[in-house]
């Protein structure tokens, strides 16, 4: 038992990956429109509101912090 807690204790003490540096938002679509839209952006890699390519200056909805797709 007293091992277990050593390696439980140098366990804790790792260095920080990606995973403990980025706050992850999940929850769950509800309308079917949002869900399309969605899909059609991983699956392209095209802004759904204007078929463009996704990049900041081609958002039509002021920009990334803004659009549904990447909150």
């Amino acid at each position: 038992m007293i091992k277990m807690a050593k390696r439980w204790k140098k366990r804790d003490k790792r260095e920080p990956t990606l995973g403990d540096l980025f706050d992850i938002k999940v929850a769950p679509i509800k309308d079917k429109e949002t869900m399309d839209a969605l899909l059609y952006h991983m699956r392209t890699g095209n802004c759904p509101y204007n078929e463009k390519e996704c990049k900041p200056e081609n958002c039509p909805k002021g920009g990334m912090s803004n659009c549904p797709i990447h909150l």
